[in-house]
């Protein structure tokens, strides 16, 4: 490192104040650029790449490690009401109940 850090101040007519070898940048100049590629991955690795993580997701999925099981939609909601026939009109029902729940208290707390 420090062999080179000496080249360097040896090539920079600024610290010194003496002019640049001018052949010697035009030497550098006149050389061809090289370039460091990075190695690249084909559409081909990508795509692969991505059918094994389905692959892997819909295993996880269908193979089920943990033990969790299915749990059906209406695990978590009551059963459908079931409707049927009645001689009175709704109004007159949602009425009547309204009449018995109106003489209670309000469960609900109070913020």
């Amino acid at each position: 490192m420090h062999d080179i850090d000496q080249t360097l101040r040896s090539l920079n007519p600024v610290r010194t104040g003496n002019q640049a070898d001018q052949a010697q940048l035009d030497g550098i100049l006149a050389s061809p650029r090289r370039t460091v590629r990075r190695p690249r991955q084909s559409r081909w690795a990508w795509t692969v790449t991505a059918a094994a993580v389905t692959a892997g997701v819909i295993g996880y999925v269908v193979v089920d490690p943990f033990g969790v099981a299915v749990q059906p939609a209406l695990a978590a909601t009551p059963t459908p009401l079931h409707p049927r026939h009645a001689d009175r009109q709704a109004a007159d029902v949602l009425e009547e109940t309204a009449g018995r729940i109106a003489g209670q208290a309000d469960p609900r707390p109070k913020s």
